[in-house]
């Protein structure tokens, strides 16, 4: 009897090579945000004093770990540690980070000091600055939603019980939904209503402020779900001069509105791709019109036949599923059903703001975890700001696939007649991608208003 037995690979591991340098990808980050000034307008925004660390280095250096995949301050000794990759005394010590985010950016009393506003307009500044260099949309739909984010330490300010039966706090937060761009968040108490009115009107005022001056009100689609079915939240929309598509939730009137709708009513819905789907109508029923609501609103009624196992609610009739959206735009039915089902996009950037650190809230304070939140919409502007700009790869990847498939991969500096040259994987997938990107980064350009 003959026994095959397979050679045994050792490997040894050693570490002696003083060049190599890890997360090389994030250069195509940092070259997109030199390009485009953003450490230089945190710096001028914020306005705070400081010796050898700009606060907009600092800021643009967190966004950065958080892209590679940290969710703590202390991470950013990563980052810290690989001089021949960002420069001697360039990254900040994760001290004077902890410092400018708990202390110095959101003051002693107030929750949105002055400074902390400062990162809002330089995001808004250099957001025109973006667009002006490629990646302005033809639309403008602005998505609005609030999420949990779980704490089990009562230690954490403003931590309380919420409406999902857990514990932690509700931020909420609005994008845009043709780029993938953060445009504005608040941080809210666990006990924070989803349906708060003045959250959700002030939430979408600090994401109008995010878009360039040129942008017509006018023209700027809210899309929400049923927690904005509400006087004054579609009031204040309509004061506001905005297009909006709410979800409405199915009351007795809205029912009666649907039972009222005759069999010729419904039209086929047509699919992003141009297909019909033969087990979805959509139809525009009778706006039930009650004190206190805007005129010309428009009900547009969704049905569909449920998958398989699903539940059907008391509200479905005839083996179909119901769903409602009222609007005020002077479109097709299909198109204002087409809004209402395309807002679930907004759940996909806040699975993306989850994987750049809104997992967990850091800090123990309120301000600061704010402060926490602003540069996660850092990060995510950044990021979105990358992948339209340079096109790293050609589709858009959330930022765990990326981080896996481009910033993490290690690579090698070398110093030869005064320039250094970042040698990276022959045999990794991904590496012409990642050289393409990062000298589309290093052209970058934006035109200047006249």
């Amino acid at each position: 009897m003959v026994k095959h037995r397979q050679p045994v690979r050792t490997l040894k591991m050693v570490a002696d090579d003083d060049q190599l340098v890890t997360h090389s990808g994030l250069l195509v980050v940092e070259k997109v945000a030199e390009r485009l000034g953003l450490a230089a307008a945190l710096t001028d925004a914020v306005g705070l004093a400081f010796r050898t660390q700009p606060p907009g280095r600092t800021l643009v250096r967190m966004a950065e770990m958080l892209i590679a995949g940290g969710d703590c301050v202390s991470h950013l000794d990563a980052l810290r540690d690989q001089p021949a990759l960002w420069g001697e005394a360039r990254v900040a010590h994760p001290t004077t980070a902890w410092r400018l985010l708990a202390e110095r950016l959101v003051g002693d009393e107030q929750i949105v000091a002055p400074e902390l506003g400062g990162i809002a307009v330089a995001r808004a500044l250099v957001r025109e600055r973006a667009w002006r260099a490629g990646m302005r949309p033809e639309t403008f739909t602005i998505d609005l939603d609030a999420h949990l984010i779980t704490s089990h330490s009562e230690g954490k300010e403003a931590a309380s019980a919420t409406y999902k039966r857990t514990f932690g706090h509700n931020p909420m937060v609005t994008y845009l939904a043709e780029t993938g761009e953060a445009l504005a968040g608040i941080l809210r108490p666990g006990c924070g209503s989803p349906m708060d009115a003045a959250d959700q009107l002030e939430t979408i005022d600090l994401a109008l402020a995010q878009l360039p001056d040129d942008v017509d009100p006018a023209s700027v689609v809210i899309r929400a779900d049923s927690a904005s079915y509400a006087k004054e939240v579609v009031g204040g929309l309509v004061d506001r001069g905005l297009g909006f598509v709410v979800g409405a939730r199915i009351t007795a009137p809205i029912r009666e509105a649907i039972e009222a709708l005759a069999a010729d009513a419904w039209q086929p819905i047509v699919t992003a791709d141009g297909k019909l789907r033969p087990d979805a109508s959509v139809a525009e029923a009778v706006w039930p019109a009650g004190e206190g609501w805007p005129a010309g609103l428009r009900l547009v009624i969704r049905r569909e036949v449920p998958h398989v196992g699903a539940q059907l609610r008391y509200t479905d009739q005839d083996g179909h599923r119901y769903q409602a959206a009222i609007s005020n735009l002077d479109v097709s039915a299909a198109t204002i059903e087409h809004h209402h089902r395309a807002h679930a996009v907004v759940e996909d950037r806040i699975r993306e703001a989850r994987q750049l650190g809104l997992q967990n809230l850091p800090f123990s304070t309120f301000r600061a975890n704010h402060a926490w939140l602003q540069v996660v919409l850092l990060a995510q502007d950044l990021l979105a700001w990358t992948q339209r700009l340079t096109r790293p790869t050609k589709t858009w990847m959330e930022p765990r696939t990326l981080r896996f498939c481009l910033i993490a991969v290690a690579g090698r500096i070398s110093r030869h007649a005064r320039q250094l040259t970042l040698h990276l994987p022959r045999p990794w997938p991904w590496s012409a991608d990642l050289i393409d990107a990062y000298q589309r980064a290093c052209q970058l350009r934006y035109t200047t208003p006249q």
